[in-house]
């Protein structure tokens, strides 16, 4: 389990600031930093104030075996 801290959440509808995003493979939750509480095993990444945003992948495709 990592946790990313000092970040701007950037989400579908805003940017949410003073929160923790918890993630393994996938986002796990975000919490309120006066609320986080890290676990021993946890690893921490620190954003030092920049913007987090999901890994936009494009699923389109043009061609495939040959079409």
């Amino acid at each position: 389990m990592q946790a990313i801290i000092n970040g701007k959440i950037v989400t579908e509808t805003k940017v949410i600031l003073d929160h923790v995003l918890v993630f393994d493979d996938k986002i796990q939750q975000i919490v309120d930093r006066a609320a986080f509480k890290q676990a021993p095993e946890m690893h921490m990444i620190d954003a030092q104030g920049q913007y987090i945003a999901p890994g936009f992948i494009n699923q389109h495709v043009h061609g495939c075996d040959g079409f």
